[in-house]
C-alpha cells in the first residue's frame, strides 16, 4: 500500500521537505521458531520513488520473542534492512538472556531506521530481515503482533 499525504492549507506547495508518498507492509514473510543462523526475511515492500532527488526514511519493527533454549550461551540476534539484495542498515548485536542452563524468554519489539537517497525512480524492494547467532527467535503474529516496514519518501 502506498499513499500520497497532502495538506489543504498550502503547506505542500513548497517542493523541498514535502512528503511525496508512504509505503507500508505488515505482511509476514516468516513466522515460527528458528535456530539456524541463516538470514530470514520478515517483511518487505515494493517501492517506486516519485522523484530521483528525494530521500526515503525506512522504519522497521520486529515483534518477536528470543530465548536461549537451555543453551549455555546468550540469545543473540541482529535485524537488517535491505534494498533488493544490498544491506543498507543493521542493528547492533542484541544479546538477551544471561548464560544459563534454564530457558529464559524475552518478548520485545526491535526497531531500526535508515535514511537513504533514492537516486532514481526505479522500483526496488525494501525488506527487514533477522539473523541469529545463538539461541532461538520466535515470530508469532497471534502472540506478539505484526512486524512491519514503513517507507516515507520526502523531497530533498
Amino acid at each position: 500500500m502506498a499513499t500520497v499525504i497532502r495538506g489543504d492549507d498550502n503547506f505542500d506547495s513548497a517542493i523541498n521537505g514535502r512528503v511525496l508518498q508512504v509505503g507500508f507492509s505488515d505482511t509476514q514473510l516468516k513466522e515460527g521458531t528458528w535456530t539456524d543462523t541463516a538470514q530470514h526475511d520478515i517483511v518487505s515492500v515494493s517501492f517506486t520513488p516519485l522523484s530521483a532527488t528525494s530521500t526515503v526514511y525506512i522504519e522497521t519493527v520486529l515483534r518477536m520473542q528470543s530465548y536461549n533454549n537451555n543453551q549455555s550461551q546468550n540469545s543473540s540476534y541482529k535485524i537488517k534492512v535491505l534494498q533488493d539484495t544490498t544491506e543498507i542498515g543493521e542493528s547492533n548485536d542484541t544479546h538477551n538472556n544471561p548464560k544459563s542452563t534454564n530457558t529464559a524468554h524475552r518478548t520485545e519489539s526491535q526497531t531500526i531506521a535508515v535514511k537513504r537517497a533514492t537516486s532514481s525512480t526505479s522500483t526496488r524492494v525494501y525488506k527487514m530481515a533477522a539473523k541469529i547467532s545463538a539461541g532461538r527467535l520466535y515470530v508469532d503474529v497471534g502472540n506478539y503482533g505484526k512486524s512491519y516496514i514503513k517507507i516515507t519518501e520526502v523531497e530533498a
